[in-house]
């Protein structure tokens, strides 16, 4: 950090949320309705829909609806009273006065500051200063045994005290002093409260852990050391507004040990103008660290940042605003000022923004936490037209995250899970842990057969229903079911003699508001019916020769982003090979998703798993390794994973689901026969694990299919 012309040795880096450029569409949402009735009564509705026309839309469909509207939010303006946020403009850079108007309390989040000493008796710090509620103050005794006697405002592993402000010791300089002081009001100066300026997240609870001393200068040991103590009281994040060239496995798998127990590692890039691919530093350059470096008002490369591929975003960095040492006794009499530059002032703005992230969505994964601040950031190429690659995903904009993240939480799905090859065909949904959440029986469970299962809403009553199938040896009959597992509806999908058994998928492929039923054989031609939810063929047509007999596998998604689902159809023997039509029939494209020499099958899933407004599809064999590849329309492989162990031959069964809360699909797999019924989520389009648990006994072998339906 720069204070004017002040260099500290130790940088302070940034991490920060950011939005993208452009907007995205997501999968689906839900949107609050006001309906006035016929007899003109006002009411609200919640409505699942890929936008708020097309939600409107399907309302005005429904039974008795007069009229209807978005339910628009009003909020108070949450420009803080501060008096010196008018110097701030860090803040409106990154979007933080519209992120304050989601309703965020901080206070359950707690970030070490690893600095040069923090004031904990700073005006604007003093009521956001973590204290340890297992240490009674001043009696000499370790209390909470954790090896450090009275650490009731944190630690100093410099002078190995209790006493984790700044000392003024000889060779002290200014910017020593002022660092972790300056660090910690950028995350967490109180907001709202009169006094001077204003922290990202307002009433985060801010660890003051002394590792660096006045002259900005530590070492190995003592930073190692204050990680170690930050997880072990619970950080959530972590920031360090230094750096250095050496590397250290010490330090490294102190870092490694944190991120291992869900903390997030944010890191300075450092102020020396360097690539860091050719000249490293650290601990920015650590695996698991999330770099941040600094740019300007006009989004431009700060003059003095580090670049590279170990930066992972961009933040605020020149002129930054913030609290100091405050020690009128001993000539330090102003509480706050502007004037501060460096990575280290761009680093702290990433953790308050991680800080109200994880505040909004506390389940939020490291992983998790760091992909979506990426995905969200503000594209810096046109500005930095030479460091295209070089900081990181972009910059930091909070602006509607958090909304989107807390809106988000109505999208988070539970699992469906059925035996695969057969036992007895019991359904059962299951939360992201596991849990049994209910399960029922379809058809008879007598037919000790395989079972194909989706989801939809066939009615508009934004209430998904459960759609069933056998795969052999029965009547080719489906079965409609309510959440609650009571059957509202069947009928036969083909002539009553067929036992090749279906394959069923469920969307809204005509463009009428209501989900169809599409049917192909589980074993046979690859005939295609599309019913509505009584039954009626609205559709049909062969989507490979009428010679073929192998069966297909089934998947609807708006892979072209227009607003209107295509169907994808995937041969399920012989030839991996799939084809994409709209609902007459009329075929859009086809490729092989799998080198000649594979003969297995697919099973498919669609939905849009990278933000980008368009379905991916996603595949994976029904015979042989469980590699799950995904692809756009055009038939590109964006990713390609193992979701199991390679020595499973059964294949994979693939879907997608709101898993977690980032407003964003995921990838969800089940596996093959012959292997235990594990069911795994992967983040997004990575292949980030995210969930794994056993939808049955470990000892069955049956495999198990899967799909998902919101948990709401």
């Amino acid at each position: 950090m720069i204070k004017r012309n002040w260099f500290l040795i130790f940088i302070v880096a940034f991490l920060g949320l950011v939005f993208l450029a452009k907007p995205q569409k997501s999968e689906a949402k839900i949107f609050e309705i006001v309906i006035k009735d016929t007899n003109s009564q006002l009411s609200l509705r919640r409505v699942e829909a890929n936008d708020a026309k097309q939600a409107l839309e399907t309302t005005m469909r429904q039974t008795g609806v007069k009229s209807a509207e978005i339910n628009v939010k009003y909020h108070l303006a949450l420009t803080p009273n501060d008096p010196d946020f008018s110097q701030q403009w860090a803040l409106n850079a990154i979007g933080a006065p519209i992120a304050w108007e989601t309703d965020v309390d901080t206070s359950d989040v707690l970030v070490a500051v690893l600095d040069s000493g923090v004031d904990i008796n700073n005006p604007d710090l003093v009521e956001n200063i973590w204290t340890n509620p297992n240490e009674q103050v001043g009696n000499g005794i370790d209390d909470d045994n954790n090896g450090y006697i009275d650490d009731v405002h944190g630690w100093s592993f410099v002078e190995n005290t209790n006493d984790p402000r700044p000392q003024i010791t000889t060779g002290a300089t200014t910017a020593g002093i002022h660092h972790g002081t300056v660090i910690s009001g950028i995350i967490g100066a109180r907001g709202n409260n009169g006094l001077a300026g204003t922290g990202l997240a307002w009433n985060a609870k801010i660890l003051p852990v002394r590792v660096l001393d006045s002259t900005g200068s530590g070492n190995t040991l003592t930073v190692a050391k204050g990680i170690e103590y930050a997880v072990s009281l619970g950080a959530k994040i972590i920031n360090l507004s230094f750096v250095g060239s050496g590397s250290s496995p010490t330090l490294a798998a102190a870092i490694s040990a944190a991120r291992t127990a869900g903390v997030m590692v944010v890191a300075a890039a450092g102020n020396e103008n360097l690539n860091l691919d050719v000249s490293p530093q650290y601990p920015v350059c650590y695996p698991g660290v999330f770099g941040v470096a600094s740019i300007g008002q006009t989004n431009q490369k700060s003059s003095f940042s580090n670049y590279g591929s170990c930066v992972d975003i961009s933040a605020p960095g020149e002129n930054i605003y913030s609290t100091l040492f405050y020690e009128s006794g001993q000539g330090y009499s102003t509480i706050s000022s502007e004037g501060w530059y460096g990575t280290s002032v761009a680093s702290p703005f990433v953790a308050g923004a991680a800080a109200l992230l994880r505040s909004v969505s506390p389940s939020f994964s490291v992983e998790e936490t760091e992909n979506l601040l990426k995905q969200k950031a503000f594209n810096l190429s046109a500005a930095n037209p030479d460091y295209i690659s070089g900081l990181g995903a972009g910059a930091l904009m909070i602006d509607k995250i958090l909304n989107d993240v807390s809106s988000a939480q109505n999208l988070r799905a539970n699992v469906l899970a059925v035996p695969l090859s057969g036992d007895t065909p019991r359904v059962r949904e299951l939360t992201r842990a596991g849990s049994i959440v209910r399960q029922f029986i379809t058809g008879s469970a007598k037919v000790q057969v395989g079972v194909n299962l989706a989801t939809g809403d066939l009615d508009g009553d934004q209430s998904s229903e459960i759609i069933t199938a056998f795969q052999t040896k029965s009547d080719p009959r489906v079965r409609i079911y309510n959440r609650q597992g009571r059957q509202t509806g069947s009928f036969l999908a083909y002539p009553a003699a067929f036992r090749g058994g279906v394959a069923i998928a469920v969307g809204d492929v005509n463009g009428d508001g209501l989900a169809e039923i599409v049917t192909g054989t589980h074993q046979g031609t690859a005939h295609i019916r599309i019913f509505n939810s009584s039954g009626q063929v609205l559709s049909q047509f062969f989507a490979f020769s009428k010679t073929y007999k192998g069966g297909v596998r089934l998947a609807i998604g708006d892979l072209d982003g227009d607003g209107q689902n295509e169907i994808i159809v995937s041969k399920a023997n012989q030839d991996p090979r799939l084809a994409i039509f709209d609902w007459q029939g009329k075929q859009k494209k086809a490729f092989r998703a799998f080198p000649l020499n594979v003969t297995s099958g697919l099973n498919v899933a669609a939905g849009d798993v990278n933000s980008d407004g368009k379905a991916e599809i996603i595949v994976g064999l029904t015979k042989g390794q469980p590699k799950v590849r995904i692809f756009n329309s055009a038939g590109q492989v964006l990713k390609e994973y193992f979701a199991y162990d390679k020595s499973q031959t059964g294949g994979v069964q693939v879907a997608v689901g709101h898993i977690n809360t980032d407003g964003i699909l995921d990838v969800v797999t089940g596996t093959g026969p012959g292997a235990k019924p594990e069911i795994r989520a992967f983040q997004n389009s990575t292949s980030i694990r995210i969930m794994k648990f056993n939808a049955y006994s470990v000892n069955s072998r049956t495999g198990v299919n899967i799909t998902s339906i919101l948990s709401s």
